[in-house]
């Protein structure tokens, strides 16, 4: 098998759970006490931008979950996808190159020089 059909949903979901992380920090940081009885001119006006950044970060916490999710369906799209092109063309998917990959041991390289690396020295 030379060829392979490059397409993973693993590797999405890996990405959509790092931005899924990301959007639940956001969430777990919107528990907001307000000061309800300080009478400064501003505090009315403060007391509603507040409001306003609560509602802001939730509704973008929505959109990114509904990335995610967007992001998750057109993977397995594209698997499926490249699973049929694989098979059209006669070459494997990942999955398939996974399955059929063995590992053999490299042997060590011998060192050919008996000096360190200095990352403080030039090297001119």
């Amino acid at each position: 098998m030379g060829s392979v059909i490059l397409s993973s949903t693993a590797t999405a979901a890996e990405f959509a759970q790092g931005i899924m992380n990301g959007a639940n920090a956001i969430e777990a940081s919107v528990d907001v006490t307000k000061d309800e009885d300080t009478t400064l001119s501003g505090n009315e006006t403060a007391s509603g931008a507040i409001d306003t950044e609560l509602t802001t970060s939730l509704q973008i916490c929505g959109q990114i979950k509904t990335f995610i999710s967007n992001v998750q369906s057109v993977a397995k799209g594209f698997e499926a996808v490249d699973a049929t092109m694989a098979e059209k063309m006669g070459v494997g998917t990942v999955a398939e190159a996974i399955s059929s990959a063995t590992v053999t041991p490299q042997t060590p390289i011998p060192a050919t020089s008996t000096t360190t690396f200095d990352p403080f020295t030039p090297s001119y």
